[in-house]
């Protein structure tokens, strides 16, 4: 749903098959035991477009672990903007320990760095969606990575980047601050 500037992925359609999802579930059903835990990354393209098949997958993982009796935890890296309040809940209900969402610098750069298909202004849904989760939802274990891709772009606005989540989300113990360097992750 985005086209990043520097992103290595390729345009391609974002589903997961139901061969997918059950190839994901039957594998855990006969390997959880196996395991003393389990850690299930989600990572994209964006993930969040394939919430249901997340949420299906999630619920299985969470049944063998009882059955099982193991532990079991989840992370998404995600760029934020289909984190409404009712995903992140559905997220903490499946385990997810932490929550990593690109937002790059302020609102000009963000929006021109990180373009969404269809939203000219992607960098307010994914604050508003932030500030609910800090607002709706009690503290948990759940950390929520607020991750700045520094950019010679960014550069020049850094201290407006951490005047910003210091206001905003520094308060919040879940919340916090990752600055990464831009890395030529497609070779």
């Amino acid at each position: 749903n985005f086209r990043c500037v520097y992103c290595f992925e390729e345009e391609r359609q974002q589903t997961m098959t139901s061969d997918n999802v059950n190839a994901i579930i039957s594998y855990l059903d006969k390997n959880m035991k196996k395991f003393s835990s389990t850690n299930i990354q989600w990572f994209g393209g964006e993930p969040l477009l394939c919430k249901k098949e997340i949420e299906t997958i999630m619920q299985a993982a969470l049944e063998f672990a009882k059955r099982d009796r193991k532990a079991l935890t989840s992370g998404i890296t995600t760029n934020g903007y289909l984190l409404d309040l009712q995903t992140y809940k559905m997220l903490r209900k499946y385990h997810t320990s932490w929550i990593q969402v690109s937002v790059d610098g302020v609102k000009e750069t963000h929006n021109r760095q990180r373009p969404h298909k269809t939203d000219k202004n992607s960098y307010d849904k994914i604050i508003e969606n932030l500030r609910a989760i800090r607002d709706k939802t009690r503290p948990s274990a759940c950390k929520i990575y607020y991750r700045v891709t520094i950019t010679k772009q960014i550069l020049p606005h850094i201290n407006e980047i951490l005047r910003f989540f210091k206001e905003e989300f520094a308060t919040d113990p879940r919340f916090k601050l990752s600055l990464q360097p831009e890395m030529d992750w497609g070779g």
